[in-house]
């Protein structure tokens, strides 16, 4: 199954963060989360959480969710076959096990890649692959006022929406500003925010996933 927006029961809005955790950057956006209390998801990288464990903790006990963004975040497993890509993505799990998290909301690819291995990997292990319908490319280019106004204005309810808590020290102001403005605009157009749901809720039929299997 891959994920790409769920259907909106009321209103819901996912917020979702990549790459992290990060000690510079993830700290302050937990900071603007925790004062609008919006909940949302981290899909970590298993060896930096394994570093990161403090923050970590404070990621579950803030009330947010964990999901699998890959071992290493490295992309040469996508040039190899099923049984490394399967190595990858076990790796990462139990390491995310080890660490004492037992339910995550998925795996999310590095990059967004879904190829004809991992899509069968990740059926073989019930385990969906989540993406998004909303992103601005943050993590290359500076997210802007402009930019999260206009996503705010088109956003339907059951929106993923991807971004990222890794982010260069001097863009990390900036990026939280943003993020506090995109949360008021979307809070003012009648929208709730959710976590994302276990993987084991999203292969549920009543989940209402948005998903393909096409590739």
């Amino acid at each position: 199954m891959i994920v790409r927006r769920l259907a909106s029961r009321g209103g819901e809005i996912f917020l979702t963060f990549d790459d992290g955790p990060d000690p510079l950057s993830t700290p302050p956006v937990l900071e603007v989360l925790k004062t609008h209390g919006v909940p949302a998801t981290f899909y970590l990288v298993a060896e930096k959480a394994k570093r990161e464990t403090a923050l970590l903790a404070r990621i579950q006990s803030e009330g947010h969710a964990i999901g699998n963004h890959s071992l290493d975040h490295r992309y040469r497993y996508y040039f190899k076959g099923a049984g490394s890509i399967d190595r990858w993505v076990q790796q990462a799990e139990d390491e995310f096990h080890r660490l004492g998290i037992r339910e995550l909301a998925g795996f999310r690819p590095p990059a967004g890649i879904i190829t004809r291995a991992l899509v069968k990997v990740a059926g073989r292990k019930n385990l969906p692959l989540v993406l998004w319908n909303e992103r601005f490319h943050d993590a290359v280019f500076p997210w802007t006022f402009k930019k999260a106004s206009r996503s705010a204005a088109r956003l339907r309810g059951g929106s993923i929406v991807l971004l990222h808590d890794r982010q260069s020290e001097k863009n990390v102001d900036k990026f939280c500003a943003v993020l506090d403005s995109y949360i008021t605009r979307i809070k003012a157009r009648g929208f709730e925010f959710e976590k994302l749901p276990s993987s084991k809720e999203l292969l549920a039929p009543e989940s209402g996933a948005g998903s393909r299997s096409d590739t």
